[in-house]
């Protein structure tokens, strides 16, 4: 076991290696000579490439149902091979590029201090705890482990609210899926989108340098890492920042493309509108308004302009049609959740209508809707402001929201901005404004989940902010000290509530800086020594992780149980029934259903994802298509027999039923006791034992 965690380590990095370096590679022939030149525009297109390569080849072996790593290990890396055949003589020194990069931004000593603080800390937290983010459990990671487990596409299915959340784009899950295939566990996923929070950090910067801040560029990327709701989602699967920064990064090279028609710089944008639209259904109104705003204000050079956009819109429709095709062909309606009788491929299934919590309609949930009510009770306003509640650490954009507006306004009545590229800006802004008025989740007042789809949003107005700022005649002393009073304001608001060992670790790195300010001795041994510590040191890192899984491992559930990381989640009801099936469960199919909804079915794969988790018709003919049930609805004409029959024929043997407190169990519960032994039980949950069907071995002689 010890030597087997040690290869998943090797490999989880051999594979995301393989997508890095493909994503360079790629991105260097993208940008062709200005990649020699320009770092920010190399990073960015490193990562939004090295993502496109990932989502691409899920994709297509997903489709296929052969979606395995080895199969996707073997096509990523002899991409990686042909880019190195073809790109073996214009290679772009790294070296150079990212000297000049740190030097700049070393400008900045107490910006780049402050982040690093805060994204270390949520990362040290990502490193010692689970996944705990509500979404992340919910659905983001069954899709990721499921196909995993399946080695296809296939929308998930659930009761409500799954029903729907399973039918999701999800490119994202398919990058989470790198992050665990590698090591068949959960294990290094709360690392997985710190890419893209890098992503977002370097375009904002790099659409403040388009916009005219040549020189004070770095203090958007620094501050619109330390948003309050930025760091805080962090180390989350939620995919808010992978979505923020695909959106921030088709706006840098789509500002570059308005003033130079170039293919490289069209395919990018091409390439971060798809994955933005396979992301989120809101990524399609979303890339809809960044394209539609560049095609707008572009002027010159149509004959090559044309051909160009023809080829973004090819790479937009590869990495984001997926699953709304798939839908389509499913009888769900391409635009499922959101679709109404009559659009292509829909039923006439509301999904409004299959709501067993007794939630209000959700044209109702909306901020629009309960805009006044929000005003009245100030709730508005402290979601801005990040005034939080005891069960809530989201935390809102903060003090500094009021000067995101402020720049807002400033930017159409500012001369220092290119007018076309302020249209840009305010487009993108307007419709993120719009949507967030009308996505659900404002019901009693409670918003803090909506202030994340502003992200891209306060990107761009950081961005404006430093662009308006690169005036000679402002003190640059002023201007720096109105910089580090916004880090520090995200860093008291950020109350990360560190867990103890993220507080022993920290103490160490102190202890650590410390030593090594005051012993210039140290310092010089280890500059002699530096390759021998630093193989040491990867060698110890190895030696360490057997060590550190199996802590995750034993503190996965009382994590689960008493801790929460954006916001507090029912996941306590359940956690002991999971944590008795991972002692005693093995790695054979377990049914989850509870009422009155089944949010959480992930949970119960395990730590190592080994234990396939479903749920189970309880009507017959046996179909795994919430559109071939009544108004998508799965769960009617309830029937014992066809349950059986459905558990027997997806090879059952666990079958956990649970209830939210002031709730009977579901019906499942009373036909599993009157066959089934009872091998686990609490207030909130029962765990039945399917006798196996597999033949028994011959009795010994």
């Amino acid at each position: 076991m010890y030597l087997a965690q040690i290869a998943e380590a090797l490999l989880t990095a051999l594979s995301l290696g393989a997508l890095a370096l493909g994503g360079y590679l790629a991105a260097s022939r993208l940008l062709g000579a200005s990649a020699r030149s320009d770092a920010l525009a190399l990073g960015a297109a490193s990562i939004l490439c090295a993502t496109a390569e990932a989502v691409a080849i899920a994709l297509l072996l997903g489709a296929l149902g052969a979606l395995t790593l080895t199969a996707a290990l073997a096509i990523q890396w002899a991409l990686v091979l042909a880019l190195l055949i073809w790109h073996r003589r214009s290679a772009v020194p790294v070296a150079p590029l990212a000297r000049r990069l740190w030097a700049r931004l070393s400008e900045h000593p107490f910006l780049a201090l402050c982040v690093v603080h805060a994204i270390g800390s949520e990362a040290l937290r990502g490193v010692l705890r689970p996944p705990l983010s509500w979404d992340s459990l919910m659905y983001h990671l069954y899709a990721a482990g499921t196909w995993l487990q399946d080695g296809n596409l296939a929308a998930l299915f659930a009761p409500y609210p799954n029903s729907y959340n399973g039918a999701a784009p999800a490119n994202g899950a398919l990058w989470l899926w790198w992050w665990i295939a590698p090591s068949q566990s959960e294990l290094y996923v709360n690392l997985a989108f710190l890419p893209h929070l890098a992503l977002l950090a370097i375009a904002t910067g790099g659409v403040a340098r388009e916009l005219g801040a040549k020189v004070r560029w770095p203090l958007a990327s620094f501050l619109v890492v330390l948003v309050p709701v930025v760091a805080r989602f962090a180390a989350t699967q939620y995919v808010d920042i992978f979505m923020a920064g695909l959106l921030m990064a088709g706006t840098f090279f789509g500002i570059q493309w308005i003033r130079s028609p170039r293919a490289g710089a069209a395919a990018l944008v091409g390439i971060a509108a798809g994955l933005a639209i396979g992301t989120k259904v809101i990524g399609l109104p979303y890339a809809l308004a960044l394209c539609g705003a560049v095609l707008a204000v572009s002027r010159t050079s149509w004959r090559r302009r044309i051909p160009q956009a023809a080829i973004a819109a090819g790479l937009a429709a590869g990495l984001g049609a997926f699953f709304y095709v798939r839908n389509a062909l499913n009888g769900l309606g391409a635009f499922f959740p959101l679709h109404r009788p009559g659009l292509w491929g829909s039923t006439a299934c509301d999904i409004s209508l299959n709501n067993p919590a007794g939630f209000p309609p959700f044209k109702d949930l909306t901020a629009w809707a309960k805009l006044g009510d929000l005003f009245d009770s100030g709730a508005l306003v402290d979601a801005f402001l990040g005034i939080t509640r005891a069960d809530n650490r989201e935390l809102g954009v903060g003090p500094a929201a009021l000067i995101l507006i402020v720049a807002l306004v400033a930017l159409p009545l500012s001369r220092r901005v290119e007018r076309r590229l302020g249209v840009v800006v305010l487009a993108q802004t307007a419709v993120h404004v719009a949507i967030w008025l009308v996505v659900p989740i404002a019901w009693l007042g409670y918003i803090y989940t909506n202030t994340r789809f502003l992200v891209p949003a306060v990107a761009l107005a950081f961005a404006s902010g430093a662009a308006l700022l690169e005036d000679e005649r402002l003190n640059s002393t002023w201007i720096n000290g109105l910089a580090a009073a916004l880090a520090i304001q995200g860093l008291l608001q950020l109350h990360a509530e560190l867990p103890r060992q993220t507080r022993l670790a920290l103490a160490v790195l102190d202890g650590v800086a410390v030593v090594w300010l005051l012993a210039p001795r140290v310092r010089q041994a280890a500059a002699r020594w530096r390759r021998v510590i630093l193989i040491a040191g990867a060698a110890t890192l190895l030696l360490v992780i057997p060590l550190w899984a199996s802590f995750r491992a034993s503190d996965r559930y009382r994590a689960m149980l008493e801790e929460f990381t954006a916001h507090s989640t029912p996941v306590p009801y359940f956690v002991r029934a999971w944590a008795w099936l991972e002692a005693n469960g093995g790695e054979d199919t377990v049914a989850v259903v509870s009422n009155p909804t089944t949010d959480f079915i992930y949970p119960a794969m395990g730590f190592r994802l080994r234990r396939r988790a479903i749920y189970v018709n309880v009507n017959e003919p046996d179909r795994r298509n919430v559109s071939a049930h009544p108004n998508c609805d799965p769960r009617t004409r309830f029937s014992s027999a066809a349950w059986f029959r459905n558990l027997a024929a997806a090879r059952v043997r666990w079958i956990h039923v649970s209830r939210y407190p002031h709730r009977p169990f579901p019906p499942e519960a009373d036909w599993a006791g009157a066959r089934f032994p009872l091998r686990y039980q609490d207030p909130l949950n029962r765990i039945f034992e399917r006798p196996s069907e597999r033949p028994k071995p011959p009795p010994a002689r």
